[in-house]
């Protein structure tokens, strides 16, 4: 269709909302319409448009009171009657479409015999509320062609004029797919019987456009029966689309309609596609089951259950967790045995989704009988999700015991993302446990639930471990219940205390307070770590030694210092050296007056290029300008020069702007 001048919605707006112009003159006056209609008649694009502006003031006052529509009426024919340009008869059609009645049809029937102005004759020709409009395009529809032929079909389809059923039929079948496409489209909007006889009589097209077509239109047709109340002409409609030599989307979209004009919500017909297996229709029947609010119906659907694929299975589980009703959470429980994996984790996602405290009993069962990780983390996960606050948290305490032992860690977590704190008793009786299994996520649990207030309880299971294998987790638990302790006092108070509590003899619960002891930061700690570094037991000489590296400040510095120069541990020596290299290097976003003296010391107890290159690399992030000669002092060294030149570079460009001669000293040596 020819594109008008103006986008016609938006000229009905602006005709409609746009009050009159202060300057417009009354549209009575018959010699101003006049010689503005033959102004118009001249306009082409580019022009002086204030012609058309004042017949578009006619035009508002027209529509703000009928009784001048016909003189503008008649205006506007006589300008797509005569020789107007083609700007000015796309402009009185356009404001014909508004205006017009049965007396502009024979002039606007004219202009659907040119194949140039068909488009703007049926822009006025489609909303014209005259029978005459609907005859005029009937009539000129047979001698269109191309283009032109579906501009008329358009117009047709779009005014719903029955009269063109007939015709419309016919060139459904036309060589031209364009225009047969625009034929059926045009049926699907008339919809009436003759039309919806016309639809569902046609043979079934080769071309996937025409099928398109097809459908839409027939989808229209049923539409248009249910927005008139006639849902049992519709519902024939969409029956017939259901048959299984119709495209699948075709098939599931008539379903969902089915569904939705259903008196029982559609639970009959839901029930039918399921006994039925349909695997396209299956799908759509399972996501409204939802919808169905009949009472019972949950334990309907949940009988069809058994006899489904397993995929669907998986379906109507995620659908019957959405169901309040205690049929529905039976189902669910039901499948937790079912030998189909998936079937069976989709069961447990979903009671974990929708259950409550009933539903601690099955999923525990579910879980002693996993026998991988993956459902063991489904079976967790769904026991952390359960309704029921403190009653579900206490019927897992109280069975969690039963559970064979290395099952019970995924209780423990399930509760720790619970937040159950009436849980904290069941998980440090566990971590007295022998078994590694218990101990370890019993521990790892306690970090999550245990307050401060809870901390020295947690140390002492620390102390009393009794399976080894799990004491490196024992000590990383409770160093995090220990940090929560906000006082760094009470922190090194209550390890120091119990380490002063152990009993002879307690070698490795020692060891492992002794670890413990960086985590309090201050001095008492470390007074009680310094000694144990010298102490005549190898296992506390390790341990004390580790934690020292482990220590946060430069408080630990003469103590890492004494062991970096003494010849009779490799391992540890290597250890104070890194720490105290770290330690440094952190020092050097605060120069201090110490960091140069640090530095000396560092390089005076190195005893080989490995020695020397971790310092360089602290070395090298220095910023003060003490630190070049240093660094320029190992040049000599060929086998760490590379090394030693890049912390050069380094510190050279860092003290560059407040000490440019230190720098290019510096620099020169590199040449």
């Amino acid at each position: 269709m020819n594109s008008p001048s103006l986008p016609l919605l938006g000229l009905l707006s602006f005709c409609l909302l746009a009050p009159p112009r202060a300057d417009a003159e009354p549209a009575a006056l018959s010699a101003d319409l006049a010689q503005t209609i033959t102004a118009a008649a001249a306009y082409d694009s580019g022009q002086d448009m204030s012609p058309l502006r004042h017949l578009e003031d006619l035009a508002r006052a027209a529509i703000a009171d009928p009784a001048q529509r016909p003189a503008l009426e008649a205006g506007l024919t006589q300008l797509i009657s005569g020789d107007a340009t083609f700007e000015a008869k796309r402009f009185a059609c356009q404001y014909l479409g508004i205006l017009g009645s049965a007396e502009c049809v024979p002039a606007l029937a004219k202009l659907l015999a040119n194949d140039t102005t068909t488009g703007m004759a049926c822009l006025a020709l489609e909303p014209n509320p005259a029978p005459t409009a609907g005859e005029a395009l009937c009539q000129a529809l047979v001698a269109a062609r191309g283009l032109s032929q579906v501009q008329i079909i358009n117009a047709l389809g779009n005014r719903r004029e029955a009269p063109a059923a007939a015709p419309l039929a016919r060139l459904t079948q036309s060589a031209d797919v364009e225009v047969a496409t625009a034929a059926i489209a045009a049926l699907g909007k008339i919809g009436d019987e003759p039309a919806r006889h016309t639809l569902a009589t046609l043979p079934k097209p080769t071309d996937p456009r025409l099928q398109a077509a097809l459908t839409d239109a027939i989808l229209r047709t049923a539409e248009q029966l249910v927005a008139r109340g006639d849902a049992k002409a519709a519902a024939r409609i969409y029956t017939g689309m259901l048959a299984p030599t119709q495209p699948p989307n075709l098939r599931r979209g008539a379903l969902r309609a089915l569904l939705a004009l259903d008196r029982d919500g559609g639970e009959q017909r839901i029930l039918k596609v399921l006994r039925a297996a349909d695997p396209v229709l299956s799908p759509v029947a399972i996501a409204a089951m939802g919808r169905v609010s009949t009472p019972g119906a949950a334990g309907r659907f949940a009988r069809t259950l058994p006899a489904l694929p397993a995929a669907e299975q998986v379906w109507m589980i995620e659908a019957l967790a959405q169901r309040p009703e205690a049929d529905a959470r039976a189902a669910l429980q039901a499948q937790l045995t079912a030998t189909d994996t998936p079937v069976r984790r989709a069961a447990i996602r979903a009671l974990g989704a929708r259950g409550g405290v009933e539903a601690v009993a099955p999923l525990l069962t579910t879980l002693g009988r996993a026998t991988d990780d993956a459902e063991y983390r489904e079976v967790e996960a769904a026991l952390a999700g359960l309704a029921g606050d403190q009653a579900t948290d206490l019927a897992l305490i109280d069975r969690a015991p039963a559970l064979p032992e290395d099952k019970r860690g995924y209780v423990f977590f399930a509760l720790a993302e619970r937040g159950s704190r009436p849980a904290l008793p069941l998980l440090l009786g566990a971590s007295e446990s022998a078994n590694p299994a218990v101990v370890q996520p019993a521990l790892r649990a306690l970090t999550t639930l245990a307050t401060p207030a809870d901390a020295g309880a947690v140390l002492a299971k620390l102390v009393e471990l009794k399976a080894p294998a799990a004491r490196v987790d024992a000590e990383d638990a409770t160093r995090l219940v220990l940090l929560k302790v906000p006082d760094p006092a009470a922190r090194s108070a209550l390890v120091c205390r119990t380490l002063g509590a152990l009993p002879a003899g307690s070698i490795e619960a020692r060891c492992s307070l002794l670890q413990l002891l960086p985590a309090c930061g201050d001095q008492q700690a470390l007074d009680a770590l310094t000694p144990a570094s010298a102490d005549a037991d190898a296992r506390v000489r390790d341990a004390a030694t580790r934690a020292l590296a482990d220590w946060p400040t430069l408080a630990a510095w003469e103590a890492l210092r004494h062991i970096y120069e003494q010849p009779d541990s490799p391992a540890h020596r290597a250890l104070a050296l890194r720490a105290l290299v770290r330690l440094q290097g952190e020092a050097n976003a605060q120069p201090s007056p110490g960091l140069i003296d640090r530095y000396q010391q560092l390089l005076a107890g190195a005893r080989d290029d490995g020695d020397y290159k971790l310092v360089l690399g602290a070395l090298g992030a220095a910023t003060q300008p003490e630190a070049l000669p240093l660094a320029t002092g190992l040049l000599a060294r060929s086998s760490i020069r590379a090394e030693a030149a890049q912390a050069v570079r380094r510190i050279a460009e860092a003290v560059r702007a407040t000490n440019p001669q230190a720098a290019e000293a510096a620099l020169e040596q590199l040449k």
